[in-house]
């Protein structure tokens, strides 16, 4: 019978937390990278005039790099707790709007 080791949980003294609105995802032999940015969007006086579209300002928050095994139980746990938040709260409905990947991302 294995014993498991106890975990103790804590926030680093510089935590901080961030909404985002969205995720980058790009991976090499070694590594995964997931940018977490927030879009904003930014309206010039043309655009409230109709005579141009506004335009979205994607500020990268921040990076998180990960070996591939971190990555994979990364996946499996955002699955799972998918899986239970839709139990408890209804389906999450799929976003919607042209889905097409960002420009210049790591491949």
């Amino acid at each position: 019978m294995s014993r498991r080791a106890r975990v103790r949980v804590r926030t680093s003294e510089g935590f901080r937390q961030y909404y985002v609105s969205g995720s980058m995802i790009g991976h090499s032999p070694t590594e995964f990278r997931i940018l977490f940015f927030r879009d904003s969007t930014e309206i010039s006086e043309g655009s409230i005039e109709a005579l141009s579209q506004p335009s979205v300002l994607r500020e990268v928050l921040f990076e998180v790099v990960m070996s591939p095994v971190q990555a994979k139980l990364l996946a499996e746990q955002l699955s799972r707790n998918v899986e239970q938040y839709e139990r408890v709260f209804g389906k999450i409905p799929a976003p919607g709007g042209e889905r097409r990947p960002p420009e210049a991302m790591y491949t």
